[in-house]
C-alpha cells in the first residue's frame, strides 16, 4: 500500500550529505480528520531517515480559519529523533474550517494547503496535544498588520508576552492544559532566549464562566471580564447574539428563547482592542397542552373521546423548537397512543387521568393531565339528573407583591374555573356528584414570589368531613374541611386532591 493511499502526503526536501549528491527526501504527514474545540490540534509530521531529521530548519505550521485573510505561524519541535510536533490554538465553531500548510526555510520544502472541518462537541479520530507538547510555544503573525490573534481561534490558554519574534502574539501556556507545542529546538540550533512574564506586550480579552454551562430558556449567567489585560483595559462591550448587549467588566443576562447563541466580548484600551467569544445552548423548555371533544369530556361506557395535542409548545418562550413526540396515558391500563391527535373508546364506567407527554427536539419534556367522566348507560335521564349535585367552596391564592393577578385554573371532575390571586378568597360553584370527586389546580403563570393557596370546604353542606385525601401539592395545613398547600416563585404547581360528598 502506498503512502498516498493512506491519506499520507510525501513532502519533498533537499538534503545535502558529505560528499554525496543532493537527494530529495520524503517527509510524511497524514492531514488531520477535523479539528475538536475542545481540544488543542495536534500536527504531526515525520521524517523518513534520520538524515533527513538532521537537515531540516525552520519547520513551521502556517494555518487561518478558512474565513481569514492573514495567515499565523507556529513551529515544530522535535520528538523522537524523526518526529515533529507542533499544536494550534483551539479553534471555534465560528471558523468552519482551518487551512493549514507545512513548510520550512527551505524554499523547495511546502506541503498542499490541507483543509479540516472544525467539529463541536467531539470530533472522531481528532488529534489532542499532549500536556509533553506544552512548554514555550509562540503564535505569530505573517504580517503587521494584522490582527492581534486569529480569528476563529479561543484565546483559551494563551498567556500574552514574548518578544522572540517582532510578529510574537503570545505563548501557549502549558497550566496542565495540554495545549501548545515543543520549544524550538531543532537539531543543531540554539533555543531562543527565555522571557520572564512581566508586563503584557497586548491587550487579551477573557471572561468566565469557561466554558459556559448549558442553561434552561429563562435563566441568567453572571459574566465576569476581570481576567482581561492589561489591568488599564478602559472599556468592555458585551453583545450576547440575542440583539442585547451590555458594558462593564461584570454583567449579568438573561437568555430566553432556547438556542444556541455567541457571547462576543470586546475590550479596548486606548486605539488598541481585542475581542474573544464563546458559544452557549440555552434548553428549551417544552409545554404539554391538549383540548377533548367532547368539552367536557363526559361520555357513557363504550363511548369515545377524541384529544387534540397542537396546542402544545416545543418552547414555552416562543423560540423555534418543536414538539418531536407526543405520548398519550389514558389511565385504562391498556397499551400507549402517539400522534397529535388520537381518540380512545372507554368500555368501564370510572373516571380516567389521562396524560400527555411531550418530547421536543431538544429530548426535553413536560406533561399534563386532564380527568374524564364515564358515566353508566341508563334508561331515561332520571338517573343521570338525580346523581348530580353541586358543590360550593372557596379558594384563595396568596402571592407576594410583586406577583398580583396571577392566572390560575381549577377543575372539578369535568368542569373548570380561572381564578387569580389576590386577598380575597374566591366563590366556586362546580357541578359535582355523590361519592369521591377530584380537583386538579395549577399555576397558568410563573409567580415571581412564593405564597399559599387554600381550599375551605366550610360551607359545603354535603361534604364528608375527612375525606380530603391528598395526591400531590406540598401541604401546609389539612384540615377535616380545609387544606393550604405551599406555592414556590418561578415555578407552575399542580395540586391534586380528592373529597366525597353524601350520596
Amino acid at each position: 500500500m502506498t503512502a498516498a493511499s493512506q491519506g499520507i502526503t510525501l513532502i519533498g526536501v533537499a538534503l545535502l550529505a558529505a560528499g554525496a549528491p543532493c537527494v530529495a527526501q520524503p517527509i510524511e504527514h497524514s492531514p488531520a480528520p477535523c479539528m475538536d474545540t475542545e481540544a488543542f490540534p495536534l500536527i504531526e509530521a515525520r521524517a523518513s531517515t534520520a538524515q533527513a531529521a538532521r537537515a531540516i530548519r525552520g519547520l513551521k505550521v502556517r494555518f487561518k480559519a478558512e474565513t481569514d485573510s492573514g495567515w499565523y505561524e507556529v513551529a515544530f519541535g522535535p520528538r523522537n529523533g524523526a518526529l515533529f510536533q507542533a499544536a494550534l490554538p483551539k479553534p471555534l465553531p465560528e471558523a468552519g474550517r482551518v487551512i493549514y500548510v507545512i513548510e520550512s526555510s527551505a524554499p523547495e520544502f511546502q506541503s498542499p494547503e490541507h483543509v479540516v472541518n472544525v467539529l463541536m462537541g467531539g470530533c472522531p479520530g481528532a488529534r489532542s496535544a499532549p500536556s509533553a507538547v506544552t512548554d514555550d510555544v509562540r503564535v505569530e503573525r505573517t504580517a503587521s498588520d494584522q490582527s492581534e490573534f486569529p480569528n476563529g481561534f479561543s484565546s483559551d490558554g494563551i498567556r500574552a508576552g514574548g518578544t522572540w519574534s517582532r510578529t510574537t502574539l503570545g505563548v501557549l501556556a502549558a497550566a496542565g492544559a495540554g495545549a501548545g507545542v515543543a520549544a524550538l529546538v531543532i537539531a543543531g540550533e540554539d533555543p531562543p532566549p527565555v522571557v520572564e512574564p512581566g508586563p503584557p506586550s497586548v491587550i487579551r480579552a477573557c471572561f468566565t464562566p469557561d466554558p459556559i454551562p448549558d442553561i434552561e430558556s429563562g435563566e441568567t449567567i453572571l459574566f465576569d471580564a476581570s481576567c482581561s489585560m492589561p489591568a488599564s483595559v478602559m472599556a468592555y462591550a458585551w453583545d450576547f447574539g440575542d440583539g442585547q448587549t451590555a458594558s462593564g467588566s461584570s454583567v449579568e443576562h438573561l437568555f430566553r428563547p432556547g438556542g444556541i447563541y455567541t457571547v462576543r466580548l470586546t475590550v479596548s484600551e486606548g486605539q488598541r482592542t481585542d475581542n474573544t467569544s464563546r458559544v452557549i445552548r440555552v434548553r428549551a423548555t417544552p409545554v404539554a397542552c391538549f383540548t377533548t371533544t367532547p368539552d367536557p369530556p363526559r361520555i357513557t361506557a363504550n363511548g369515545s373521546i377524541n384529544f387534540n395535542g397542537e396546542c402544545s409548545v416545543g418552547d414555552r418562550d416562543g423560540g423555534a423548537s418543536a414538539i418531536t413526540n407526543y405520548d398519550w396515558d389514558f389511565g385504562d391500563g391498556r397499551p400507549h397512543a402517539e400522534g397529535v391527535f388520537v381518540s380512545r373508546q372507554f368500555v368501564e364506567p370510572d373516571i380516567y387521568g389521562v396524560t400527555l407527554t411531550v418530547t421536543n427536539g431538544e429530548g426535553r419534556q413536560d406533561t399534563t393531565t386532564q380527568f374524564i367522566v364515564v358515566e353508566r348507560q341508563s334508561v331515561g335521564t332520571t338517573e343521570s339528573r338525580t346523581s348530580r349535585t353541586e358543590v360550593s367552596f372557596t379558594s384563595k391564592l396568596e402571592l407576594g407583591k410583586d406577583s398580583q393577578n396571577q392566572r390560575a385554573q381549577i377543575s372539578l371532575n369535568n368542569s373548570t374555573a380561572e381564578t387569580t390571586s389576590g386577598t380575597t378568597p374566591h366563590q366556586h360553584h362546580l357541578p359535582a356528584r355523590p361519592g369521591e370527586n377530584i380537583v386538579e389546580a395549577r399555576l397558568l403563570t410563573q409567580p415571581a414570589t412564593p405564597g399559599r393557596w387554600h381550599f375551605n370546604f366550610q360551607t359545603t353542606r354535603n361534604l364528608i368531613p375527612g375525606t380530603l385525601v391528598i395526591e400531590s401539592g406540598e401541604v401546609l395545613t389539612l384540615d377535616p374541611r380545609r387544606v393550604v398547600f405551599r406555592v414556590h416563585a418561578e415555578t407552575t404547581i399542580v395540586i391534586r386532591f380528592r373529597f366525597a360528598l353524601t350520596k
